[in-house]
């Protein structure tokens, strides 16, 4: 069996209207790379505080589906509308793990 993986980003959003524009290029960028968001927005609760800005879980089926989707032409012509609008504080990719027996 095939474990997913997750890109899991959190983003500390600088300018709320230029980051839209990031989200209008690289939102429809993720489905066509097959990968679905599956948990999104801002801010995150935190135990202790908050984490400015704003969070994103994506699901690739694959490591291949999500590195090829990060290095896509498309994605890869949206990161600067990011990097210009927001700082990202962590950004990664994990692989998902099997469910811990019951």
């Amino acid at each position: 069996m095939t474990m997913p993986v997750y890109v899991v980003a959190h983003i500390a959003v600088e300018d709320p209207e230029a980051y839209a524009e990031y989200q209008r290029h690289g939102l429809p960028t993720i489905a066509p790379a097959g990968g679905r968001v599956i948990a999104g927005g801002g801010p995150v609760h935190l135990e202790g505080g908050e984490m400015p800005g704003g969070s994103a879980i994506v699901e690739f089926d694959t490591m291949e589906a999500a590195l090829a989707w990060y290095h896509s032409d498309a994605y890869q012509a949206a990161i600067p509308l990011r990097q210009k609008a927001s700082t990202a504080v962590m950004m990664g990719i994990l692989p998902g793990l099997e469910p811990a027996p019951a």
